[in-house]
């Protein structure tokens, strides 16, 4: 299991073809330059409402 919000996991899952731009260099290294930023936001604002759930279970801050 992945920890929610921002993990590295899921951005490293997310350098595929189909969600992220790549740029092959003159000297043989390839680069990301444009990465789809919308797993990233929805893992983050997933692992918020957990933290707001539990919250408000436990009723602490």
């Amino acid at each position: 299991m992945w920890p929610l919000g921002d993990s590295c996991p899921l951005i490293g899952t997310a350098l595929s073809p189909k969600s992220s731009t790549w740029v092959d260099e003159p000297n043989g290294v390839r680069t990301c330059t444009r990465l789809d930023r919308q797993p990233v936001f929805g893992d983050m604002i997933a692992a918020f409402r957990g933290h707001a759930r539990r919250s408000r279970s436990t009723g602490s801050s």
